[in-house]
């Protein structure tokens, strides 16, 4: 592992609050260390957590990168005041509205780090139940104004609020994934009305926990997920009192129990000093060089193992299956006899939208020869079925 990738990991275990005996590694970081590190943090959304600590240390570094680092504290901690504000206002606006609702991710997780700007998200995920999601996103417009309306997909309504704040309103946390999405889909009954409120339900920790690691699988599936989820697995473990045998319940239905375990290993790793396996040491070279959204190699390379063969994947991405295609072209839900129209439509769209350079590149990743190592991770983490 590079120095600065250590030092990534060792100042993230400052932030959540461990002490870190010895940081003369840290501090012998070179300029070009530095640089590097601000890299490899910015793409996992961290550098506002590293500038914090090497601010903390007093590690001296060229005025330029210091301002970089600034700037990301700056945007983390504002990001964090504007998403509290907004999802305040939409706890209160579902319980007098009289609506079943449950945070999701972010919302839930923040408040166990250590300083709660630290763990920064994108947009606010609360689910509803399906029955009360036209009514919640109609209430939310009413009171919030829509700036954006991105539509309904398979599992949420996405709006971007005015004050451009992006709201995932789901009435389900499905991946369309088998069998994950036979345990996501019975969210509500492994959740509990929060103390204080009238219809704030919260998951219960063994459910949040299968939750991440599931969520997190998804991503991996899709070209990586980024440093970020194992420090919340990391941190939650130590915070929660947890089933372990509904846990264990819960992973060994949906088929996660390898990729938890994997998971797991990395974040004790990173974040406790254990050494390496060769596993981890293949998810690690997997996921860093990806930042938070994956890469497309990293999603081809696993898209390929999973339908057993590079021209198998290419034929699936050209014939999308109905169900994926159900989700850029809704009118398939009534009318299925229009799937080889809508497959031509989505082949123009691709070549005259801008994507074509990448559906070369997604080819040519497909037919270059098969990874080994990428192809034994996924065997071992049980991502091939």
């Amino acid at each position: 592992m590079e120095r600065y990738a250590s030092a990534l990991f060792e100042l993230t275990r400052m932030a959540l609050g461990e002490t870190i005996e010895n940081t003369e590694e840290i501090r012998a970081l070179s300029p070009e260390d530095l640089i590097s590190l601000y890299r490899l943090s910015k793409a996992h959304d961290m550098a506002h957590i590293v500038g914090e600590m090497l601010s903390r240390l007093e590690i001296p570094m060229d005025e330029s990168l210091s301002a970089r680092f600034l700037k990301q504290q700056m945007l983390a901690v504002y990001r964090h005041e504007r998403l509290r504000d907004t999802y305040d206002r939409l706890c209160r606006l579902f319980e007098d509205s009289h609506i079943p609702y449950m945070p999701l991710k972010g919302a839930v997780i923040r408040p166990y780090y250590k300083e709660p700007w630290m763990r920064t998200s994108c947009d606010i995920d609360i689910l509803v139940k399906e029955e009360d999601a036209d009514r919640a996103a109609a209430l939310v417009g009413d009171v919030f104004g829509i700036k954006e309306n991105y539509g309904k997909s398979f599992h949420d309504i996405s709006l971007l609020l005015e004050g451009n704040v992006h709201l995932e309103l789901h009435f389900n946390i499905i991946e369309e994934i088998e069998p994950m999405d036979t345990v996501l889909r019975r969210v509500w009954e492994h959740a509990d009305l929060k103390p204080g409120t009238a219809y704030c339900y919260l998951q219960t920790n063994a459910f949040l926990l299968f939750h991440l690691v599931a969520h997190n699988a998804y991503h991996f599936q899709k070209g990586g997920c980024g440093i970020r989820p194992f420090v919340d697995w990391w941190l939650l473990k130590r915070c929660l009192e947890v089933d372990e045998a509904e846990l264990s319940s819960l992973l060994g239905e949906a088929e996660l129990s390898e990729f938890e375990k994997g998971m797991d290993d990395l974040a004790m790793v990173w974040f406790s000093g254990e050494k390496h396996t060769e596993l981890t040491q293949q998810m690690e070279r997997f996921l860093l060089g990806a930042g938070v959204y994956g890469s497309l190699e990293n999603r081809v390379t696993v898209g390929r193992e999973k339908e057993g063969g590079g021209l198998r994947y290419i034929l699936r991405r050209i014939f999308l299956p109905m169900r994926e295609l159900k989700k850029l072209y809704p009118r398939l839900e009534k009318a299925p006899v229009l799937y080889p129209f809508y497959t031509v439509c989505r082949w123009f769209a691709v070549l005259f939208s801008g994507r074509g350079k990448k559906a070369v590149l997604e080819i040519k990743h497909s037919v270059s020869g098969s990874d080994t190592e990428a192809s034994k991770m996924c065997k071992e983490l049980n991502l091939t079925k």
